[in-house]
């Protein structure tokens, strides 16, 4: 009867042990998403300062000049992306109508 006894006990200790570690599973689960989030937010915030810094440094002409500079930069970017994702859409279209056309030829 000791035996049994002993050999419940282990079992709820046991228990109670898989419990508490699935808590602080989920708890040092939730802090990484928290860290992940703040470590992001920090990046962008010390970018954005540093850009702030560099531009304060500057004369007023390098200053536009950098803009004028980081515009044309994003505007390629954009333009580039607009590119893409438009010939990806005509490449599905050509795809669509030569498995379309290879249907009707198909079923001839």
């Amino acid at each position: 009867l000791g035996n049994k006894g002993a050999s419940r006990e282990l079992k709820e200790r046991l228990d109670r042990a898989e419990v508490r570690v699935a808590q602080l599973t989920r708890r040092l689960e939730a802090i990484g998403g928290e860290h992940r989030k703040e470590l992001a937010m920090l990046q962008a915030e010390h970018e954005r300062l540093s850009l702030n810094l560099k531009m304060m440094h500057l004369t007023h002409d390098d200053a536009t000049e950098v803009m004028r500079l980081e515009i044309g930069d994003a505007t390629r970017e954009a333009a580039a992306r607009a590119s893409a994702e438009r010939d990806e859409y005509w490449r599905r279209i050509l795809d669509e109508e030569r498995e379309c056309h290879a249907n009707q030829i198909e079923s001839v």
